[in-house]
Protein backbone atom coordinates (compact mmCIF):
# COMPACT_ATOMS: atom_id res chain seq x y z
CA UNK A 1 0.00 0.00 0.00
CA UNK A 2 1.64 3.68 -0.88
CA UNK A 3 3.22 5.54 1.74
CA UNK A 4 0.22 8.50 1.83
CA UNK A 5 -2.49 5.70 1.81
CA UNK A 6 -0.40 4.47 5.18
CA UNK A 7 -0.65 7.62 6.68
CA UNK A 8 -4.27 8.51 6.52
CA UNK A 9 -5.66 4.75 7.59
CA UNK A 10 -3.39 6.23 11.00
CA UNK A 11 -4.64 9.28 11.08
CA UNK A 12 -7.91 8.38 10.21
CA UNK A 13 -7.53 6.08 12.78
CA UNK A 14 -6.30 8.32 15.14
CA UNK A 15 -9.67 10.11 14.79
CA UNK A 16 -11.49 7.80 16.79
CA UNK A 17 -9.79 8.57 19.64
CA UNK A 18 -10.85 12.39 19.70
CA UNK A 19 -12.56 11.84 22.81
CA UNK A 20 -9.71 10.58 24.83
CA UNK A 21 -7.91 13.71 25.52
CA UNK A 22 -3.94 12.81 26.56
CA UNK A 23 -2.82 12.96 30.33
CA UNK A 24 -0.90 15.32 30.50
CA UNK A 25 0.86 16.79 33.96
CA UNK A 26 0.26 16.36 38.03
CA UNK A 27 -1.68 19.19 39.52
CA UNK A 28 -0.71 22.76 38.78
CA UNK A 29 1.54 24.32 42.08
CA UNK A 30 -1.31 27.10 42.00
CA UNK A 31 -4.09 25.23 42.25
CA UNK A 32 -5.54 26.95 45.25
CA UNK A 33 -4.47 30.62 44.31
CA UNK A 34 -6.49 33.38 43.44
CA UNK A 35 -6.38 35.35 40.27
CA UNK A 36 -5.23 38.89 40.44
CA UNK A 37 -5.83 40.07 37.12
CA UNK A 38 -3.50 41.31 33.93
CA UNK A 39 -2.83 44.15 35.07
CA UNK A 40 -0.63 43.60 38.20
CA UNK A 41 1.18 40.90 36.24
CA UNK A 42 2.21 44.10 33.52
CA UNK A 43 3.89 45.27 36.62
CA UNK A 44 6.96 42.94 36.00
CA UNK A 45 6.10 41.56 32.40
CA UNK A 46 6.83 43.88 29.53
CA UNK A 47 4.81 41.09 27.35
CA UNK A 48 1.08 43.06 28.06
CA UNK A 49 1.90 45.51 25.73
CA UNK A 50 1.86 43.56 22.78
CA UNK A 51 -1.07 41.34 24.30
CA UNK A 52 -3.22 44.32 24.50
CA UNK A 53 -2.56 44.05 19.96
CA UNK A 54 -3.48 40.44 20.13
CA UNK A 55 -7.37 39.08 19.92
CA UNK A 56 -6.69 37.84 22.92
CA UNK A 57 -7.43 40.43 24.60
CA UNK A 58 -10.09 41.64 22.57
CA UNK A 59 -12.53 39.22 23.28
CA UNK A 60 -14.74 41.17 24.74
CA UNK A 61 -14.60 45.09 24.06
CA UNK A 62 -16.92 47.97 25.61
CA UNK A 63 -19.35 49.03 22.44
CA UNK A 64 -18.37 52.36 20.75
CA UNK A 65 -18.31 53.44 17.21
CA UNK A 66 -14.33 52.04 16.35
CA UNK A 67 -15.80 48.81 17.78
CA UNK A 68 -19.20 48.07 16.22
CA UNK A 69 -18.24 47.30 12.99
CA UNK A 70 -21.58 45.84 11.70
CA UNK A 71 -24.16 48.68 9.99
CA UNK A 72 -26.56 48.98 12.40
CA UNK A 73 -28.22 51.72 10.07
CA UNK A 74 -28.80 49.06 7.14
CA UNK A 75 -32.55 48.30 6.02
CA UNK A 76 -32.59 44.77 6.76
CA UNK A 77 -35.29 42.49 8.64
CA UNK A 78 -32.65 40.44 10.54
CA UNK A 79 -31.94 43.59 12.95
CA UNK A 80 -35.79 43.65 13.65
CA UNK A 81 -36.25 41.46 16.70
CA UNK A 82 -38.49 40.73 19.22
CA UNK A 83 -37.19 41.89 22.65
CA UNK A 84 -37.71 39.83 25.74
CA UNK A 85 -40.22 42.69 27.27
CA UNK A 86 -42.24 41.53 24.20
CA UNK A 87 -41.01 44.67 21.80
CA UNK A 88 -40.59 44.01 18.58
CA UNK A 89 -37.68 46.67 16.94
CA UNK A 90 -34.18 46.95 15.47
CA UNK A 91 -31.44 46.29 17.23
CA UNK A 92 -29.57 49.72 17.85
CA UNK A 93 -26.25 50.83 19.48
CA UNK A 94 -27.62 51.55 22.63
CA UNK A 95 -28.95 48.01 22.85
CA UNK A 96 -25.37 46.47 22.76
CA UNK A 97 -23.37 46.37 25.96
CA UNK A 98 -20.84 43.97 24.85
CA UNK A 99 -18.87 43.60 21.33
CA UNK A 100 -17.57 39.67 20.41
CA UNK A 101 -15.19 39.50 17.98
CA UNK A 102 -14.41 41.65 14.82
CA UNK A 103 -12.08 39.29 12.94
CA UNK A 104 -14.62 37.31 10.39
CA UNK A 105 -17.26 38.11 12.61
CA UNK A 106 -19.18 40.06 15.22
CA UNK A 107 -21.88 39.29 17.58
CA UNK A 108 -23.14 41.58 20.28
CA UNK A 109 -24.18 40.82 24.12
CA UNK A 110 -27.17 42.82 25.44
CA UNK A 111 -27.35 42.88 29.30
CA UNK A 112 -31.23 43.51 30.39
CA UNK A 113 -32.71 43.38 33.46
CA UNK A 114 -35.62 40.80 33.88
CA UNK A 115 -38.95 41.05 35.66
CA UNK A 116 -36.87 40.83 39.30
CA UNK A 117 -34.24 43.22 38.26
CA UNK A 118 -31.83 40.09 37.88
CA UNK A 119 -29.59 41.18 34.67
CA UNK A 120 -29.69 38.54 32.14
CA UNK A 121 -26.90 38.81 29.54
CA UNK A 122 -28.48 37.85 26.03
CA UNK A 123 -26.34 36.86 23.00
CA UNK A 124 -28.60 39.04 20.05
CA UNK A 125 -29.53 36.90 17.13
CA UNK A 126 -27.70 38.54 14.88
CA UNK A 127 -24.37 38.14 13.17
CA UNK A 128 -22.12 41.05 11.33
CA UNK A 129 -20.48 39.08 8.49
CA UNK A 130 -17.08 40.86 7.80
CA UNK A 131 -15.85 41.35 4.41
CA UNK A 132 -12.15 39.06 3.80
CA UNK A 133 -11.97 40.78 -0.10
CA UNK A 134 -12.45 44.09 -1.60
CA UNK A 135 -15.46 41.89 -3.48
CA UNK A 136 -17.50 41.21 -0.54
CA UNK A 137 -19.90 43.68 1.15
CA UNK A 138 -20.60 42.99 5.30
CA UNK A 139 -23.90 41.57 5.65
CA UNK A 140 -26.08 40.59 8.41
CA UNK A 141 -27.49 36.91 9.42
CA UNK A 142 -29.62 35.59 12.22
CA UNK A 143 -27.36 33.51 14.88
CA UNK A 144 -29.58 31.41 17.31
CA UNK A 145 -32.67 33.27 16.21
CA UNK A 146 -35.39 30.87 17.76
CA UNK A 147 -33.48 30.22 20.95
CA UNK A 148 -31.77 33.04 22.12
CA UNK A 149 -33.49 33.88 24.90
CA UNK A 150 -33.73 30.54 26.64
CA UNK A 151 -31.53 30.52 29.66
CA UNK A 152 -28.76 27.81 28.49
CA UNK A 153 -27.90 30.19 25.89
CA UNK A 154 -27.14 33.15 28.14
CA UNK A 155 -23.89 34.56 27.24
CA UNK A 156 -22.29 33.42 30.29
CA UNK A 157 -23.10 29.51 30.55
CA UNK A 158 -22.69 29.63 26.89
CA UNK A 159 -19.89 31.06 25.99
CA UNK A 160 -18.53 33.00 28.61
CA UNK A 161 -15.40 30.75 30.13
CA UNK A 162 -13.23 31.24 26.71
CA UNK A 163 -13.65 35.11 26.78
CA UNK A 164 -13.12 36.21 30.24
CA UNK A 165 -10.04 35.07 32.98
CA UNK A 166 -10.92 33.32 36.24
CA UNK A 167 -14.79 32.54 35.91
CA UNK A 168 -15.94 30.13 37.84
CA UNK A 169 -18.46 27.95 35.71
CA UNK A 170 -20.34 26.64 38.72
CA UNK A 171 -21.51 29.97 38.80
CA UNK A 172 -21.60 31.21 36.02
CA UNK A 173 -25.14 31.93 35.49
CA UNK A 174 -25.38 34.09 38.49
CA UNK A 175 -21.91 36.45 37.56
CA UNK A 176 -22.31 39.80 37.29
CA UNK A 177 -18.94 41.05 38.56
CA UNK A 178 -17.07 41.69 34.86
CA UNK A 179 -14.67 44.21 34.17
CA UNK A 180 -12.19 45.04 31.67
CA UNK A 181 -8.58 44.64 32.42
CA UNK A 182 -7.97 48.14 33.43
CA UNK A 183 -10.61 48.84 35.75
CA UNK A 184 -10.00 44.85 37.38
CA UNK A 185 -10.39 44.60 41.39
CA UNK A 186 -10.13 41.73 43.24
CA UNK A 187 -13.01 39.38 43.52
CA UNK A 188 -13.77 40.07 39.77
CA UNK A 189 -13.86 38.33 36.26
CA UNK A 190 -11.37 40.09 33.76
CA UNK A 191 -12.92 40.22 30.20
CA UNK A 192 -10.26 38.91 27.78
CA UNK A 193 -8.31 36.07 27.66
CA UNK A 194 -5.77 37.27 30.09
CA UNK A 195 -2.16 35.92 31.78
CA UNK A 196 -3.80 33.78 33.87
CA UNK A 197 -5.93 32.34 31.50
CA UNK A 198 -2.66 30.14 30.14
CA UNK A 199 -0.83 30.67 33.74
CA UNK A 200 -3.16 30.30 36.22
CA UNK A 201 -4.19 32.10 38.90
CA UNK A 202 -1.35 34.49 40.36
CA UNK A 203 -1.52 34.92 44.21
CA UNK A 204 0.82 32.28 44.69
CA UNK A 205 3.45 33.65 41.69
CA UNK A 206 3.34 36.95 43.25
CA UNK A 207 3.96 36.39 46.71
CA UNK A 208 7.07 33.77 46.03
CA UNK A 209 7.62 35.42 42.32
CA UNK A 210 9.33 31.68 41.04
CA UNK A 211 8.37 29.60 38.14
CA UNK A 212 7.16 26.87 40.44
CA UNK A 213 4.33 28.32 41.79
CA UNK A 214 2.79 29.38 38.09
CA UNK A 215 1.62 26.79 35.31
CA UNK A 216 4.52 27.96 32.47
CA UNK A 217 4.27 24.51 30.49
CA UNK A 218 3.54 24.11 26.92
CA UNK A 219 1.03 21.64 27.51
CA UNK A 220 -1.36 21.90 24.31
CA UNK A 221 -4.80 21.95 26.79
CA UNK A 222 -3.90 24.78 27.67
CA UNK A 223 -5.15 26.33 24.61
CA UNK A 224 -7.27 23.29 23.90
CA UNK A 225 -9.72 24.61 26.75
CA UNK A 226 -11.22 27.22 24.56
CA UNK A 227 -9.86 25.87 20.79
CA UNK A 228 -12.16 22.77 20.41
CA UNK A 229 -15.71 22.52 19.76
CA UNK A 230 -18.01 20.44 21.99
CA UNK A 231 -19.57 21.11 25.45
CA UNK A 232 -19.14 20.51 29.46
CA UNK A 233 -20.16 16.86 30.69
CA UNK A 234 -23.45 18.34 32.55
CA UNK A 235 -25.09 19.22 28.94
CA UNK A 236 -24.75 23.10 29.87
CA UNK A 237 -21.62 24.94 29.34
CA UNK A 238 -20.11 25.40 26.11
CA UNK A 239 -16.40 25.19 27.54
CA UNK A 240 -14.29 22.95 29.93
CA UNK A 241 -15.92 23.02 33.65
CA UNK A 242 -13.39 22.93 36.43
CA UNK A 243 -10.29 23.32 34.03
CA UNK A 244 -7.31 24.83 35.28
CA UNK A 245 -4.30 25.29 33.37
CA UNK A 246 -2.04 22.28 34.26
CA UNK A 247 -4.40 19.91 34.93
CA UNK A 248 -5.72 16.81 32.41
CA UNK A 249 -8.30 18.12 30.28
CA UNK A 250 -10.25 14.80 30.07
CA UNK A 251 -13.84 14.19 29.62
CA UNK A 252 -14.67 14.63 33.49
CA UNK A 253 -14.64 18.38 32.57
CA UNK A 254 -15.20 18.35 28.50
CA UNK A 255 -16.78 16.26 26.04
CA UNK A 256 -15.26 17.01 22.49
CA UNK A 257 -18.03 17.09 19.56
CA UNK A 258 -18.26 13.33 18.01
CA UNK A 259 -16.76 12.72 14.72
CA UNK A 260 -20.30 12.39 13.41
CA UNK A 261 -21.50 16.16 14.40
CA UNK A 262 -21.78 17.17 11.10
CA UNK A 263 -21.47 21.11 12.70
CA UNK A 264 -17.83 20.58 13.54
CA UNK A 265 -16.04 18.38 11.32
CA UNK A 266 -15.76 17.88 7.73
CA UNK A 267 -16.35 13.72 6.95
CA UNK A 268 -12.46 13.74 6.06
CA UNK A 269 -11.89 14.49 9.73
CA UNK A 270 -10.66 18.00 8.89
CA UNK A 271 -12.32 20.45 11.20
CA UNK A 272 -15.60 22.41 9.59
CA UNK A 273 -15.34 25.06 12.67
CA UNK A 274 -12.86 26.31 15.26
CA UNK A 275 -11.59 23.36 16.70
CA UNK A 276 -7.64 23.64 16.60
CA UNK A 277 -6.99 21.20 19.83
CA UNK A 278 -9.33 18.51 18.38
CA UNK A 279 -7.49 18.46 14.71
CA UNK A 280 -4.53 18.37 16.74
CA UNK A 281 -5.19 15.39 18.97
CA UNK A 282 -5.71 13.26 16.16
CA UNK A 283 -2.38 14.13 14.27
CA UNK A 284 1.06 12.75 15.05
CA UNK A 285 2.16 15.89 16.35
CA UNK A 286 -0.36 15.28 19.00
CA UNK A 287 0.07 11.57 19.41
CA UNK A 288 3.39 12.15 19.50
CA UNK A 289 5.65 10.40 22.73
CA UNK A 290 8.70 11.43 24.54
CA UNK A 291 12.14 11.42 22.60
CA UNK A 292 14.17 13.16 25.37
CA UNK A 293 17.82 12.40 23.44
CA UNK A 294 19.07 16.07 22.79
CA UNK A 295 18.91 15.31 19.47
CA UNK A 296 15.55 14.62 18.89
CA UNK A 297 13.88 16.77 21.42
CA UNK A 298 14.03 19.93 19.32
CA UNK A 299 11.81 18.59 17.11
CA UNK A 300 10.06 15.36 19.38
CA UNK A 301 9.25 18.06 22.30
CA UNK A 302 8.24 21.23 23.08
CA UNK A 303 9.99 23.41 25.94
CA UNK A 304 8.74 25.48 28.74
CA UNK A 305 10.31 28.70 27.23
CA UNK A 306 7.20 29.73 24.97
CA UNK A 307 9.65 31.99 23.12
CA UNK A 308 12.06 29.52 21.91
CA UNK A 309 11.12 25.93 21.51
CA UNK A 310 14.77 24.92 20.57
CA UNK A 311 16.89 24.00 23.65
CA UNK A 312 19.83 25.35 24.62
CA UNK A 313 22.80 23.38 25.19
CA UNK A 314 22.51 23.63 28.59
CA UNK A 315 18.77 22.75 28.90
CA UNK A 316 17.65 19.35 29.96
CA UNK A 317 16.16 17.65 27.51
CA UNK A 318 13.75 16.32 30.08
CA UNK A 319 12.09 19.64 30.80
CA UNK A 320 10.48 18.89 26.95
CA UNK A 321 6.91 18.36 26.97
CA UNK A 322 6.22 16.14 24.27
CA UNK A 323 5.92 15.88 21.02
CA UNK A 324 5.07 19.81 19.10
CA UNK A 325 2.77 21.17 20.89
CA UNK A 326 0.63 24.67 20.39
CA UNK A 327 3.53 26.53 21.66
CA UNK A 328 5.97 25.14 19.35
CA UNK A 329 4.57 27.48 16.39
CA UNK A 330 2.80 29.95 17.90
CA UNK A 331 3.98 32.58 20.53
CA UNK A 332 1.77 34.21 22.90
CA UNK A 333 4.03 36.57 23.97
CA UNK A 334 4.67 38.08 20.45
CA UNK A 335 7.17 41.30 19.90
CA UNK A 336 6.08 44.33 19.27
CA UNK A 337 8.01 43.57 15.80
CA UNK A 338 6.06 40.51 14.97
CA UNK A 339 2.67 41.70 15.59
CA UNK A 340 3.33 44.34 12.71
CA UNK A 341 3.74 41.20 10.54
CA UNK A 342 0.58 40.43 8.82
CA UNK A 343 1.48 36.99 8.81
CA UNK A 344 1.86 36.41 12.81
CA UNK A 345 -0.44 39.37 13.91
CA UNK A 346 -3.44 37.29 14.11
CA UNK A 347 -1.96 33.66 14.49
CA UNK A 348 0.87 34.87 16.71
CA UNK A 349 3.22 32.17 15.09
CA UNK A 350 7.03 32.88 15.97
CA UNK A 351 8.43 32.67 12.44
CA UNK A 352 6.99 32.44 9.04
CA UNK A 353 4.87 29.32 8.12
CA UNK A 354 7.32 27.65 5.87
CA UNK A 355 10.35 28.59 7.84
CA UNK A 356 8.62 26.72 11.13
CA UNK A 357 7.83 23.29 9.10
CA UNK A 358 11.37 23.05 7.67
CA UNK A 359 13.14 23.96 11.28
CA UNK A 360 11.66 20.24 11.91
CA UNK A 361 10.54 18.45 8.35
CA UNK A 362 14.47 17.93 6.75
CA UNK A 363 17.17 15.91 7.50
CA UNK A 364 19.90 18.06 8.39
CA UNK A 365 22.01 18.97 11.73
CA UNK A 366 21.81 22.84 12.31
CA UNK A 367 25.20 22.52 10.59
CA UNK A 368 23.77 21.45 7.65
CA UNK A 369 24.89 18.29 7.64
CA UNK A 370 23.03 15.07 7.05
CA UNK A 371 21.45 14.15 9.44
CA UNK A 372 20.99 9.69 9.87
CA UNK A 373 18.97 7.45 12.10
CA UNK A 374 21.53 4.86 12.05
CA UNK A 375 22.38 4.71 8.18
CA UNK A 376 19.14 6.18 6.87
CA UNK A 377 18.39 9.58 6.15
CA UNK A 378 15.60 10.77 8.37
CA UNK A 379 12.64 12.23 7.13
CA UNK A 380 14.38 14.55 4.28
CA UNK A 381 10.85 16.63 3.29
CA UNK A 382 12.68 20.17 3.08
CA UNK A 383 15.44 18.62 1.14
CA UNK A 384 13.41 16.49 -1.01
CA UNK A 385 10.90 19.90 -1.82
CA UNK A 386 13.71 22.08 -2.52
CA UNK A 387 15.59 19.61 -4.52
CA UNK A 388 18.70 19.49 -2.51
CA UNK A 389 21.76 17.45 -4.18
CA UNK A 390 22.17 14.37 -1.80
CA UNK A 391 24.16 11.99 -3.96
CA UNK A 392 26.46 12.78 -6.40
CA UNK A 393 25.06 10.56 -9.16
CA UNK A 394 21.57 13.03 -9.64
CA UNK A 395 21.50 16.79 -9.92
CA UNK A 396 19.25 18.07 -7.74
CA UNK A 397 16.01 19.28 -8.73
CA UNK A 398 13.58 21.97 -7.05
CA UNK A 399 9.64 20.67 -6.94
CA UNK A 400 7.54 23.29 -9.43
CA UNK A 401 5.48 24.58 -6.12
CA UNK A 402 9.09 25.78 -4.12
CA UNK A 403 10.30 27.24 -7.37
CA UNK A 404 7.23 28.98 -8.18
CA UNK A 405 7.17 32.96 -6.81
CA UNK A 406 4.79 33.31 -4.10
CA UNK A 407 3.86 29.71 -4.90
CA UNK A 408 2.18 26.81 -2.30
CA UNK A 409 4.52 26.11 0.67
CA UNK A 410 3.51 23.60 3.32
CA UNK A 411 0.49 24.95 4.76
CA UNK A 412 -0.65 25.44 1.44
CA UNK A 413 -1.76 21.81 1.19
CA UNK A 414 -1.27 19.75 4.73
CA UNK A 415 -3.10 23.25 6.34
CA UNK A 416 -6.17 23.41 3.87
CA UNK A 417 -8.95 26.66 4.40
CA UNK A 418 -11.77 24.06 5.79
CA UNK A 419 -12.32 26.11 8.70
CA UNK A 420 -15.51 28.35 7.99
CA UNK A 421 -16.07 30.94 10.45
CA UNK A 422 -19.35 33.34 9.13
CA UNK A 423 -19.81 33.71 5.54
CA UNK A 424 -16.56 34.65 4.69
CA UNK A 425 -13.97 33.78 7.12
CA UNK A 426 -11.70 30.46 6.07
CA UNK A 427 -9.29 29.26 8.55
CA UNK A 428 -6.53 27.08 7.84
CA UNK A 429 -7.13 23.06 9.13
CA UNK A 430 -4.68 21.86 11.94
CA UNK A 431 -5.30 18.46 10.91
CA UNK A 432 -2.29 18.68 9.11
CA UNK A 433 -3.47 16.13 6.10
CA UNK A 434 -4.24 17.53 2.39
CA UNK A 435 -7.76 16.99 1.49
CA UNK A 436 -7.37 15.15 -1.67
CA UNK A 437 -9.55 16.09 -4.48
CA UNK A 438 -11.61 13.12 -4.32
CA UNK A 439 -12.15 12.78 -1.00
CA UNK A 440 -13.50 16.27 -0.04
CA UNK A 441 -17.53 16.37 -0.52
CA UNK A 442 -19.48 19.14 -3.11
CA UNK A 443 -19.13 21.93 -0.76
CA UNK A 444 -15.78 21.28 1.22
CA UNK A 445 -12.75 23.16 -0.18
CA UNK A 446 -9.86 20.46 -0.99
CA UNK A 447 -6.10 21.01 -1.49
CA UNK A 448 -5.83 20.82 -5.07
CA UNK A 449 -8.49 22.89 -6.82
CA UNK A 450 -8.04 26.45 -4.77
CA UNK A 451 -4.82 26.98 -7.68
CA UNK A 452 -5.57 24.13 -9.90
CA UNK A 453 -9.26 24.07 -10.16
CA UNK A 454 -9.83 25.94 -13.26
CA UNK A 455 -7.70 23.36 -16.01
CA UNK A 456 -8.36 20.09 -14.30
CA UNK A 457 -11.69 18.85 -12.72
CA UNK A 458 -11.26 16.94 -9.14
CA UNK A 459 -11.73 13.58 -10.59
CA UNK A 460 -8.81 14.15 -12.88
CA UNK A 461 -6.66 15.56 -9.91
CA UNK A 462 -6.80 12.85 -7.46
CA UNK A 463 -6.18 10.60 -10.29
CA UNK A 464 -2.83 12.31 -11.29
CA UNK A 465 -2.05 12.24 -7.42
CA UNK A 466 -3.43 8.78 -6.36
CA UNK A 467 -1.34 7.49 -9.87
CA UNK A 468 1.82 8.91 -9.35
CA UNK A 469 2.14 7.39 -6.01
CA UNK A 470 1.12 4.47 -7.12
CA UNK A 471 3.55 4.15 -9.91
CA UNK A 472 6.13 5.60 -7.02
CA UNK A 473 5.35 2.96 -5.06
CA UNK A 474 5.71 0.10 -7.11
CA UNK A 475 8.98 1.51 -8.75
CA UNK A 476 10.64 1.57 -5.20
CA UNK A 477 9.32 -2.33 -4.70
CA UNK A 478 11.26 -3.70 -7.52
CA UNK A 479 14.14 -1.57 -7.09
CA UNK A 480 14.97 -2.59 -3.52
CA UNK A 481 14.12 -6.21 -4.84
CA UNK A 482 16.49 -5.80 -7.29
CA UNK A 483 19.27 -4.32 -4.37
CA UNK A 484 21.30 -6.18 -2.14
CA UNK A 485 23.74 -5.82 0.41
CA UNK A 486 26.25 -5.06 -1.76
CA UNK A 487 25.11 -2.33 -3.92
CA UNK A 488 26.45 0.89 -3.68
CA UNK A 489 26.18 3.73 -0.80
CA UNK A 490 24.72 6.23 -3.44
CA UNK A 491 21.89 3.79 -4.05
CA UNK A 492 20.76 2.78 -0.59
CA UNK A 493 20.79 7.15 -0.35
CA UNK A 494 18.62 7.19 -3.03
CA UNK A 495 16.45 4.60 -2.30
CA UNK A 496 16.11 5.71 1.42
CA UNK A 497 16.13 9.76 0.71
CA UNK A 498 12.87 8.78 -1.84
CA UNK A 499 11.29 6.89 1.30
CA UNK A 500 12.35 9.14 4.15
CA UNK A 501 10.41 11.54 2.42
CA UNK A 502 7.02 9.55 2.45
CA UNK A 503 5.01 11.49 -0.02
CA UNK A 504 5.59 8.88 -2.50
CA UNK A 505 6.66 11.79 -5.16
CA UNK A 506 4.19 14.31 -4.63
CA UNK A 507 6.59 16.69 -2.98
CA UNK A 508 8.53 16.72 -6.02
CA UNK A 509 7.61 14.23 -8.75
CA UNK A 510 10.37 15.86 -10.72
CA UNK A 511 13.20 14.92 -8.93
CA UNK A 512 11.59 11.75 -7.87
CA UNK A 513 11.76 10.32 -10.81
CA UNK A 514 15.03 11.64 -11.38
CA UNK A 515 16.48 9.29 -8.81
CA UNK A 516 14.39 6.36 -9.68
CA UNK A 517 15.45 6.64 -13.50
CA UNK A 518 19.08 6.63 -12.13
CA UNK A 519 18.64 3.41 -9.56
CA UNK A 520 16.64 2.02 -12.27
CA UNK A 521 19.21 2.40 -15.00
CA UNK A 522 21.96 1.23 -12.44
CA UNK A 523 19.99 -1.99 -12.04
CA UNK A 524 19.45 -2.16 -15.43
CA UNK A 525 15.76 -2.59 -14.85
CA UNK A 526 13.28 -2.37 -18.17
CA UNK A 527 10.63 0.11 -18.95
CA UNK A 528 8.35 -2.48 -18.36
CA UNK A 529 9.31 -1.62 -14.43
CA UNK A 530 7.89 2.08 -14.88
CA UNK A 531 5.66 2.23 -17.72
CA UNK A 532 4.60 5.45 -19.09
CA UNK A 533 1.84 6.94 -17.72
CA UNK A 534 -0.68 8.61 -19.88
CA UNK A 535 -3.71 11.15 -19.05
CA UNK A 536 -5.94 8.32 -20.76
CA UNK A 537 -4.30 5.39 -18.54
CA UNK A 538 -4.94 7.73 -15.26
CA UNK A 539 -8.38 8.63 -16.57
CA UNK A 540 -7.39 12.40 -16.43
CA UNK A 541 -9.05 14.94 -18.43
CA UNK A 542 -7.03 18.18 -18.67
CA UNK A 543 -9.60 21.03 -19.77
CA UNK A 544 -8.33 23.59 -22.49
CA UNK A 545 -6.92 26.43 -21.20
CA UNK A 546 -7.23 29.84 -23.99
CA UNK A 547 -4.85 31.92 -21.88
CA UNK A 548 -2.33 28.80 -22.34
CA UNK A 549 -3.21 28.77 -25.91
CA UNK A 550 -1.89 32.21 -26.65
CA UNK A 551 1.38 32.29 -24.61
CA UNK A 552 3.08 29.79 -27.07
CA UNK A 553 4.84 28.16 -23.71
CA UNK A 554 6.74 25.19 -24.83
CA UNK A 555 7.57 22.43 -22.39
CA UNK A 556 10.98 21.97 -21.31
CA UNK A 557 12.58 18.32 -19.84
CA UNK A 558 15.50 17.26 -17.87
CA UNK A 559 16.53 15.38 -21.60
CA UNK A 560 19.92 16.78 -20.96
CA UNK A 561 20.84 15.39 -17.71
CA UNK A 562 20.94 11.87 -18.93
CA UNK A 563 17.33 10.94 -18.17
CA UNK A 564 16.13 7.51 -20.00
CA UNK A 565 13.56 7.82 -22.56
CA UNK A 566 10.47 6.50 -20.49
CA UNK A 567 11.43 9.09 -18.02
CA UNK A 568 11.41 11.70 -19.96
CA UNK A 569 7.76 11.09 -21.33
CA UNK A 570 6.43 10.57 -18.13
CA UNK A 571 8.39 13.75 -17.57
CA UNK A 572 6.93 15.51 -20.25
CA UNK A 573 3.54 14.27 -19.27
CA UNK A 574 3.86 15.29 -15.56
CA UNK A 575 5.72 18.88 -16.31
CA UNK A 576 2.75 19.82 -18.78
CA UNK A 577 -0.09 19.31 -16.06
CA UNK A 578 2.42 21.32 -13.79
CA UNK A 579 3.10 23.91 -16.43
CA UNK A 580 -0.36 24.29 -17.04
CA UNK A 581 -1.23 24.77 -13.50
CA UNK A 582 1.85 27.20 -12.22
CA UNK A 583 0.83 29.19 -15.33
CA UNK A 584 -2.51 29.81 -14.45
CA UNK A 585 -1.32 30.71 -10.96
CA UNK A 586 0.43 32.96 -11.85
CA UNK A 587 -2.20 34.30 -13.82
CA UNK A 588 -4.56 34.39 -10.95
CA UNK A 589 -1.84 36.44 -8.96
CA UNK A 590 -1.10 38.82 -11.37
CA UNK A 591 -4.90 39.34 -11.34
CA UNK A 592 -5.23 39.42 -7.66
Amino acid sequence: MIAAIGLLLLLMAGIMTVGAMPDTQENPPNLEGTYMGSAVCSMCHAQDDTWHMTTHSQMVQPPTEDTILGDLAADDEVLTIVWPDGAERPVTAEDITYVLGGRYMQRYVSVIADNDGVPQYYILPVQWNIPQTEDQVGVWTEYHADDWLEPERDWRVACAGCHTTGLDAATAAETTNFLFVDEWKAGHVEFGVGCESCHGPGSEHLTGPTTDNIVHSPDAAICGQCHIQGEAPDGEHGYPVGYQPGLNLDETMFIPAAMDDEDAWWPTGHALTYNQYGEWLNTRHGQARPILVPECVRCHGTLPDSTDPTPEEDTPAAEAFPGPTCMACHNPHPSDEAMTDAWDAQAMLKAESYTLCVDCHNSHTLEGDPFLMGNTIHHPVQEMYEGWSVIEEVAGIPSPHFSAEDGPDCITCHMPETVQIGEYGMVSSHFMRPVLPGEATDIQPDTCSGCHGDIASREALHALITGLQTKTEERLIAINNAMDNNSPDWMKMAVAFVEGDASSGIHNPTYTDALLDALEAELNLGPEIAPTLSPDELGIEIRPSEEMADTGTELTTEADSGLETPSIVLLAIVGLILAVAAYAFFLREARA
